[in-house]
């Protein structure tokens, strides 16, 4: 079976609800059409549990484009140097993405190991732009 959800926006506890509603298994496909992240509560956490589902296809959404921005400046060694090096565009994006719910998302990622930043980063960035799908001879994009 296929499945198609978008606008989880870090509510995990909601995510992991539906999964349990619609009986999601390991032959199903999840397609999620992005903005996992920023505004609920957990969107580190719905990360890191899509990152465990073979069976998940994420594509990128607005959310994880902001996001990629902010979490690529918080995962490098913040110095005077990297703090002058910040241009009016780059300091414009971090306010936007904050504007826009960041801020959940930024105080998860802040609690994590460098590696599991890293991780998480590549996964976002790992994320199609679309996809395209038949099922029962219908075309998606």
């Amino acid at each position: 079976m296929h499945y198609v959800i978008s606008d989880i926006h870090g509510c995990y506890a909601q995510f992991t609800e539906l999964l349990e509603l619609i009986h999601f298994k390991d032959t199903d496909t999840l397609y999620v059409l992005g903005d996992i992240v920023d505004r609920g509560p957990h969107p580190i956490k719905v990360l890191s549990a899509l990152m465990e589902m073979p069976n998940v296809v994420c594509i990128v959404g607005n959310h994880e484009l902001m996001a990629l921005v902010g979490l690529r400046f918080l995962n490098t060694q913040i110095t005077n140097e990297s703090i002058e090096s910040m241009d009016e565009e780059t300091v414009g994006n971090l306010f936007n993405w904050i504007r826009n719910g960041g801020q959940t998302t930024i105080d998860e990622f802040k609690t994590l190991s460098l590696d599991k930043r890293q991780e998480i980063i590549d996964f976002i960035m790992d994320f199609s732009v679309y996809e395209e799908l038949t099922v029962n001879g219908q075309k998606y994009l």
